[in-house]
């Protein structure tokens, strides 16, 4: 829904200037027909400086592509992927920071479509900010679905995430640097599980299902 969203408390470990490297990876769907949107599935710091979404660059056709950003105290840097993903079927989206803390790289279903780099000499020394799922800047709410979010804490590469884009965190290849992973599927209240470590969200403005799970691709 429009108005339904997941907040993550600010933790250390969360923070892309801990290691200057991550790998934000969602799994999303969405039918978005509105020009000028930018949805966010995952965001840090009220719209920057790290977020990975979705933009709109065609007001007649309403094509959206995914969308990965930085702030690293300079300037922005964004990377655009090619492919329109707001098509109504699951996409998977991964924004990348390198191990050089420099190059960007953003990959949709498991495919490179962008490359670029950060203006200034990586991220600010600390976001201290909590990250949003499907919201940001306290509104601008993403317009479709999520089934997975995952952060690592490491620069993911292409065979990596071919490997583990489908499978459920009982399941995955590599866990290694695996900060937080919300499947959707456990959770009590408005508490929704991360099922890596212990960075729980708290969901506004919407449900779970029957039986105290959430059915996969129906959270936002």
């Amino acid at each position: 829904g429009t108005t339904s969203y997941i907040q993550v408390p600010h933790d250390s470990t969360l923070d892309p200037a801990t290691t200057d490297t991550f790998t934000w990876e969602v799994w999303m769907k969405s039918s978005e027909a509105d020009n000028n949107e930018t949805g966010r599935f995952m965001d840090m710091g009220a719209g920057g400086p790290v977020f990975l979404g979705m933009n709109d660059t065609d007001n007649a056709d309403y094509i959206y592509e995914a969308y990965f950003l930085i702030y690293d105290g300079v300037g922005n840097q964004s990377v655009r992927g090619t492919t329109k993903i707001n098509d109504g079927k699951w996409h998977h989206i991964a924004g990348v920071l390198e191990s050089d803390g420099i190059t960007m790289n953003l990959y949709v279903d498991g495919k490179l479509e962008g490359t670029e780099e950060c203006v200034g000499s990586g991220i600010p020394a600390s976001l201290a900010a909590n990250i949003e799922i499907g919201r940001y800047d306290g509104g601008n709410y993403f317009d479709g679905e999520m089934a997975m979010i995952r952060i690592f804490s490491d620069a993911r590469t292409s065979a990596e995430l071919r490997a583990d884009m489908f499978n459920q965190h009982s399941d995955m290849d590599d866990t290694g640097n695996l900060i937080m992973m919300q499947q959707f599927d456990t959770g009590e209240g408005t508490t929704i599980y991360d099922s890596a470590n212990s960075h729980n969200g708290t969901m506004t403005n919407t449900s779970w299902s029957t039986g105290g799970t959430w059915t996969a691709g129906n959270i936002l």
